[in-house]
C-alpha cells in the first residue's frame, strides 16, 4: 500500500508531468543513436559511462512508447513501485515489521528531492542499476535459504552484472554483495563453501564490470596531472556529499546553502540517525546496515572522481538523492521503531499514525511546488527553444542543434 502511496506525486500533478519534454543528454543519446545504430551506440561510452544494457533498453522503449515523454516518465515510476517493492521484500528478510518497512518504504519513496530521479528519462538508468541491485540481493538471499540453488546463484550474479551495465554506480554491486556474503560466516561447513565462493563470483563480476573502464586511466581528463590538489577536492566532495544527502533538501537549513551551517545540521541528524540505528538493530539487521554503509560510501567516492571540479555544490543535486534516500531509509526506520516502543501500546499507535502522516506531508507536499517550476523549466521552455532557435545553434544544455532536434522529432514521433 505504501509503495502505491508513493506514486502519488505522478497521479494528483498528472498534468504537470505531461508537460515535461525531452531534456539535455535525451536529445544526444537519440542523436547518437540514430546515427551509429543500435550495435555500435549500446559499445559507445556516454560521457565517462559504460551502460549498454540501459543503451539497449531505452532504445526498445521510445518505440514503444511512441515517442512520448510522459510515457518514458511512466517507465521511470514503473520502475520507482518495482524497486520500492524489493525494497520492501529485502527489509523483511532482515526481520524489519511491517510497521519499519512502511516507514522505510516511504522515506525511500515519497520524497520530493527524487524529482530529478522521476522526472528525467535519462535517469532511467540509475533506477535501472538500483533495480538489479535489490533484485540480486533478494535472489542472493533466496539462493542460501534454498539449499545454495545454482540457478538463483547464477541469476544474482546475472543481476549484478545488468546493474553495472545500466549505470556505473552498479560497478559496486557485485562487490558489495561479495562483502555482504563475508560479513558472518556461520558454523555449517557447506554454507561457508557456498557464501566464500558466491563472493569470489560477485566481486569477479565487479572485476568484469570495471573493465570497460579502463580507457579512464589513460584518457580521462579528470585524471590527468594527477596531483594533491585533485585528491583533496575528490576528498571534499565526498565528504559533502555523505554528510549534506538525503536530509539537505528535507531539512529546514537557513539560506539552503551549501556551507557549514548546512554541513553540521544534516550532517549531525545522519550521524545520530545512523548511529542509533545501527544501536538498536539486532545482529541480523547489522548486516545489512553494514552493507547500506558501504553502498553510501562507495557512491560517495565514485561521484567525488567525477564530479569534484564542478564544486561541493553539486554534492547535493537532485539526481543524487535517490541512492542516498535507500541507505538512510533503514536506519531511520529501526531507530524510530525502537523509539515507539518506549512508548505504552495506545500512545506507540497514535504516535505512528501522526509520524506516518507529518512524515509523509513534509517529505510529498513540497511536490506541489517544485513540480510546477520543473514543467516549466524542463517541459514548456524545452519546447519553445527548440521551436525558435536557429537549425544550426543549439538549444541550452545538449551538444545537438535545433535543426537536429526537429530532425529527430520527425524520425521518432518525439512529443
Amino acid at each position: 500500500m505504501v509503495s502505491l502511496a508513493c506514486v502519488s506525486p505522478l497521479i494528483v500533478f498528472w498534468n504537470r508531468f505531461k508537460t515535461f519534454y525531452w531534456f539535455d543528454d535525451d536529445w544526444d543519446m537519440i542523436s547518437e543513436l540514430q546515427s551509429l545504430g543500435l550495435v555500435r551506440w549500446m559499445q559507445q561510452p556516454f560521457g565517462e559511462n559504460f551502460v549498454p544494457l540501459f543503451k539497449a533498453l531505452w532504445a526498445w522503449a521510445i518505440p514503444l512508447i511512441d515517442g512520448s515523454y510522459f510515457g518514458m516518465l511512466c517507465l521511470l515510476w514503473i520502475t520507482h513501485v518495482a524497486i520500492l517493492l524489493l525494497f520492501a521484500a529485502l527489509l523483511r528478510r532482515f526481520g524489519l515489521s511491517w510497521q519499519a518497512q512502511s516507514l522505510a518504504v516511504l522515506t525511500l519513496g515519497m520524497p520530493w528531492s527524487n524529482i530529478e530521479a522521476l522526472a528525467w528519462a535519462t535517469q532511467w538508468s540509475s533506477l535501472l542499476a538500483t533495480f538489479f541491485l535489490l533484485l540480486a540481493w533478494l535472489l542472493l538471499l533466496a539462493a542460501e535459504s534454498g539449499k545454495h540453488s545454482k540457478w538463483l546463484s547464477v541469476l544474482a550474479a546475472i543481476s549484478a552484472l545488468a546493474s553495472a551495465a545500466c549505470f556505473p554506480r552498479g560497478v559496486l554491486t557485485g562487490a558489495l554483495l561479495g562483502l555482504f556474503l563475508l560479513q558472518a560466516f556461520p558454523e555449517d561447513r557447506t554454507t561457508r563453501r557456498w557464501r566464500l565462493w558466491m563472493a569470489v563470483v560477485l566481486i569477479g563480476v565487479t572485476c568484469i564490470a570495471l573493465l570497460p573502464y579502463r580507457w579512464l586511466i589513460h584518457d580521462y581528463p579528470k585524471f590527468q596531472g594527477f596531483n594533491a590538489a585533485r585528491l583533496l577536492g575528490m576528498a571534499d566532495f565526498a565528504i559533502h556529499y555523505w554528510l549534506l544527502n538525503p536530509l539537505y533538501h528535507l531539512l529546514p537549513i537557513p539560506q539552503k546553502a551549501v556551507n557549514a551551517e548546512a554541513i553540521f545540521i544534516a550532517g549531525s541528524c545522519k550521524a545520530l540517525v545512523l548511529g542509533a540505528g545501527l544501536y538498536v538493530s539486532t545482529a541480523r539487521q547489522k548486516r545489512l546496515l553494514w552493507t547500506l554503509l558501504l553502498l553510501d560510501a562507495g557512491t560517495a567516492a565514485l561521484l567525488s572522481m567525477g564530479r569534484f571540479d564542478l564544486g561541493v555544490a553539486a554534492s547535493v543535486v537532485t539526481r543524487y538523492q535517490y541512492a542516498s534516500l535507500l541507505c538512510f531509509a533503514p536506519f531511520f526506520a529501526i531507530a524510530v521503531m525502537k523509539g515507539l516502543e518506549l512508548l505504552r501500546p495506545v500512545a506507540s499507535r497514535a504516535a505512528l499514525v501522526i509520524l506516518f502522516v507529518g512524515w509523509g506531508l513534509l517529505l510529498g507536499y513540497p511536490w506541489a511546488r517544485h513540480s510546477a517550476r520543473w514543467a516549466q523549466w524542463r517541459g514548456q521552455n524545452v519546447k519553445d527553444a527548440v521551436a525558435s532557435t536557429p537549425s544550426d545553434q543549439r538549444f541550452g544544455n545538449p551538444w545537438t542543434t535545433a535543426g537536429r532536434a526537429r530532425e529527430l522529432i520527425q524520425i521518432y514521433h518525439l512529443h
